[in-house]
């Protein structure tokens, strides 16, 4: 019986070592106090340019990036977030460094709240300061950081000013002196509420190149029929990059590169490889911006080296048609896809950008 009883235990520890059952804690989730209780360097038990990264891994549950709550810049690390909080539903807590090795220091902490926020008006009063406020150069809807530079505390609000009901939606906290420094690229006047559509709209939807290189490699076939079929992509490529909404312009930067490489062997027949690379510039109203995008076909070769030959110049069109085909759906693709960003995505921008520069 003992045996038995044995075998049993040792068929169930054996079980659970392989299943893992066995899992040692991980670390706590954070424990985050008002954001009235940071003094310039210390919030949560975490110090600006003390606390490193291998210290907040080591004492914070942590998290990949999901939705919105996108890692800023590398070596970031996304806190696990309580599920509930006294101050303010928190979605997302991210904690930045002045580098990604593990004795990287903190210099910064972003919070993003939900729909039960903390008020500005509170943390004022719990201050006994007035908040400034700054605004971007360039803005598309009606937003504001609001800043408390003494204490290092930036918040931005999307809020009427001085509304009693002005919340926090997103906070970022660093040094005084980092945040002084950063809202230097800042104003203090009411910028204009633009329109986004007008500032960066395309002015064209075609990618604008300065040049195009036709290169056509022809291993394994030569003859009049080998000649005369360059010539002949030659000129379609010309021809056909405009419905591929490719402009040449030689006033312009930026190229295309086709490249062709036909492989022929006696009796086995071959294939003939097409590839487009582009890379050039579209128009907004506001400048413009560099694109790349590339294309690509294929054809093969039929065995007899006469027939090869006497089809070449087809083939080769078709390969040039196929690839421009799939130039031009790219193209179409990388356009639809710099369409103008929403005043939201916008801000979103600039406030990202601005905790980036910061934390460096």
């Amino acid at each position: 019986m003992r045996f038995v009883q044995f075998s049993v235990a040792t068929a169930i520890f054996l079980t659970i070592l392989s299943t893992g059952h066995f899992a040692v804690a991980g670390p706590p989730v954070i424990d985050t106090p008002s954001l009235t209780s940071f003094d310039g360097r210390r919030w949560a038990d975490m110090s600006l340019d003390s606390t490193t990264r291998d210290e907040v891994k080591r004492n914070y549950a942590t998290q990949g990036a999901r939705g919105d709550d996108q890692f800023l810049r590398a070596g970031a690390l996304i806190l696990t977030p309580p599920k509930h909080d006294d101050d303010g539903d928190i979605k997302a807590i991210q904690a930045l460094f002045d580098g990604s090795k593990g004795d990287s220091k903190l210099t910064g902490i972003r919070i993003v709240y939900g729909d039960f926020a903390p008020y500005v008006r509170d943390i004022s009063r719990a201050w006994g300061i007035e908040p400034e406020r700054y605004y971007a150069p360039k803005r598309y809807s009606n937003w504001s950081i609001v800043a408390f530079p003494r204490r290092g505390l930036a918040l931005i609000s999307t809020d009427e000013e001085g509304s009693r009901e002005e919340s926090v939606r997103l906070a970022f906290l660093t040094t005084p002196r980092r945040l002084q420094n950063a809202l230097r690229a800042f104003q203090t006047d009411p910028s204009d509420i633009r329109d986004i559509n007008e500032d960066m709209s395309l002015e064209s939807n075609s990618i604008q190149v300065g040049s195009v290189d036709v290169n056509i490699d022809v291993n394994g076939l030569d003859g009049w029929q080998v000649d005369s079929a360059r010539e002949d992509v030659r000129r379609r490529v010309r021809d056909r990059l405009r419905r591929s909404d490719i402009e040449v312009n030689s006033g312009q930067s930026g190229s295309a590169l086709i490249a062709l490489k036909v492989s022929y062997e006696n009796d086995k027949g071959g294939n003939i490889s097409s590839n487009a690379s582009v890379n050039g510039q579209v128009f907004r109203r506001n400048g413009s911006q560099n694109v790349s995008v590339s294309g690509y076909g294929y054809q093969s070769l039929p065995k007899s080296r006469r027939d090869a030959r006497n089809e070449l110049s087809w083939r080769l069109q078709s390969a040039v048609d196929q690839m421009l085909n799939n130039l031009g759906d790219n193209v179409r693709k990388a356009i639809r896809n710099l369409r103008p960003p929403t005043p939201e995505e916008y801000r979103k921008s600039v406030w990202d950008q601005f905790i980036t520069n910061t934390t460096k």
